[in-house]
């Protein structure tokens, strides 16, 4: 029995993750399978838990941590307004998931290693990918928890009772030299469809400097990523539609995108949850749940295409082509239908705004179910890697040129003119920053921007950052009034607590401060 459990990966991967049956019957989480080791097959078991690690768990609420969005669901809304714990779900489910995918990988390479029979290229290829998917969890959990067990193999049961957390410069100079590995060994060109290449181990790289802080690295990284062949997606037949069409199901793998996440539908048990999560009763199964409310606060960082910002944040004309694309407003139309915001129950937006960006208009009958949608959900783009560049030249030397250029590359792009010439070293900062809070709302990253930056909670001046909700039409938004009030304690709030499911079951873990 003990042996059995050497695949187990700490005490949490004993307990049940929460996926479907099915999921489970085609990805199996807590082992790879005992008989043939297909090494192509396995690896799409450790792409897998990416579904849950940035999908399932981020992709539509960790902005609702930020005064971007209102997120519905009652765990995220608890972290929000700062009524979580560390026995909140959403901290053991996420640590869960984590752990699950680099669990995937440690097992994966332990089996590669002692394969003799496989060419020796492919070989490296697919401990390279590998080590790129274990570098992304370990990414993940260092960012949200900070320093944590590195574990980089299967453990016995005894020892996944000992293990003590790693400091997160550990952590990171193992994903670093995991990431040097992948770069070295990955082509630029996909192996297949979705898998990891060159391009996404340093663009992760540039990431994972950016988080840190690391000017220097940042900027070497996105570079590189630079002079690889990506660029911004400027291939619709009009440019009010190129934004959008980064995220179209029938444009996946453009030109823009670094690296996703995989998703297929229908009927196949690989669709992603979005359309039913986000939308309402304008989806094309006219049904939602509505749990990502776009907020006033986001709408009104929206620039009117000559360049100023709105005087009524509720003048909708001429704006950014990207709002158009990330917010539905009442008015807007979606799959040939208006958009209502009084639709009752479940469908009603507290904020009267629904999150647009990675829902899916004219399926073409593509969407038939719920919480199974075709569309990829994008990791790192091009436009990003713009900005990271942009944001640590900016930090390492000034407003020079190629800052200004990345910039506006991305501007021109959302039909914005020029930023204005002679800003100085803080006016350009704060100009990417909101940059950067415009191309990537809804993407899962400005709760990390904010964090970084030390912005969170700091809207309003004090700790909190209110949130608003337009009155019904058809007054047409003239009076606003508070649903909620985001919360951010500095003294704790940078980092989440460790589980405590995780801490009584392995108790040499130590919790984080504050909680």
């Amino acid at each position: 029995m003990k042996k059995l459990l050497k695949y187990i990966m700490i005490i949490l991967i004993l307990f049940p993750l929460s996926c479907s049956e099915d999921y489970l019957n085609k990805f199996p989480l807590d082992r790879l399978s005992a008989g043939t080791f297909d090494p192509d097959l396995s690896l799409t078991g450790i792409y897998a838990s990416l579904q849950n690690v940035y999908v399932s768990q981020y992709a539509h609420a960790i902005d609702g941590l930020t005064p971007i969005v209102y997120c519905r669901n009652s765990g995220w809304r608890s972290i929000a307004t700062g009524a979580a714990n560390e026995f909140t779900s959403r901290f053991y489910s996420s640590w869960q998931q984590f752990y699950s995918g680099i669990f995937r990988a440690n097992d994966f390479l332990e089996r590669l290693s002692a394969l003799e029979d496989i060419d020796a290229t492919k070989k490296t290829v697919f401990e390279a990918e590998a080590r790129f998917l274990r570098a992304s969890y370990y990414h993940r959990v260092v960012t949200v928890f900070g320093g944590v067990p590195l574990v980089l193999g299967t453990l016995e049961i005894d020892e996944s009772r000992e293990q003590v957390r790693a400091s997160k410069d550990a952590v990171i100079a193992q994903i670093m030299a995991d990431l040097d590995f992948a770069e070295s060994n990955l082509a630029v060109a996909p192996r297949k469809v979705g898998a990891a290449t060159k391009g996404a181990a340093i663009a992760l790289k540039a990431r994972t400097h950016l988080y840190e802080g690391n000017w220097q690295g940042t900027k070497d990284a996105a570079s590189s990523v630079m002079g690889l062949g990506y660029d911004l997606y400027k291939g619709a037949a009009n440019d009010s539609l190129n934004y959008s069409m980064i995220f179209d199901f029938k444009n996946e793998n453009n030109i823009e995108v670094i690296f996703d996440v995989q998703f297929d539908a229908p009927n196949v048990n690989e669709g992603n949850t979005f359309e039913t999560w986000l939308m309402n009763k304008n989806s094309a199964i006219d049904f939602g749940y509505v749990q990502s409310h776009p907020t006033k606060y986001l709408v009104e960082q929206y620039e009117h295409r000559d360049g100023t910002m709105p005087i009524d944040p509720y003048d909708f004309s001429n704006r950014d082509y990207r709002f158009y694309y990330t917010v539905l407003f009442e008015g807007s139309s979606f799959n040939d239908k208006v958009y209502n915001s009084s639709f009752p129950g479940w469908a009603l937006s507290k904020t009267r705004f629904v999150q647009r960006k990675y829902t899916v208009e004219h399926s073409e009958g593509i969407i038939t179910q719920r919480f199974d949608a075709p569309n990829n959900f994008i990791l790192i783009r091009y436009a990003d890697i713009l900005l990271m560049y942009a944001e640590a030249q900016n930090e390492l030397s000034g407003p020079d040129a190629s800052v200004s250029e990345a910039v506006n590359q991305v501007r021109n792009r959302a039909g914005l003119p020029d930023l204005p010439a002679g800003l100085s070293k803080d006016e350009m900062r704060e100009a990417i920053h909101h940059e950067r809070l415009v191309e990537l709302a809804l993407e899962g990253l400005y709760y990390f921007d904010m964090l970084r930056w030390g912005k969170a909670g700091t809207l309003t001046g004090g700790v909190g950052a209110d949130v608003y909700m337009a009155n019904n039409p058809p007054t047409r938004y003239p009076d606003d009034k508070k649903v909620d009030t985001w919360l951010f304690d500095p003294a704790k709030n940078y980092l989440w607590p460790i589980p405590q499911t995780e801490i009584d079951n392995v108790l040499t873990l130590e919790q984080n401060p504050g909680w």
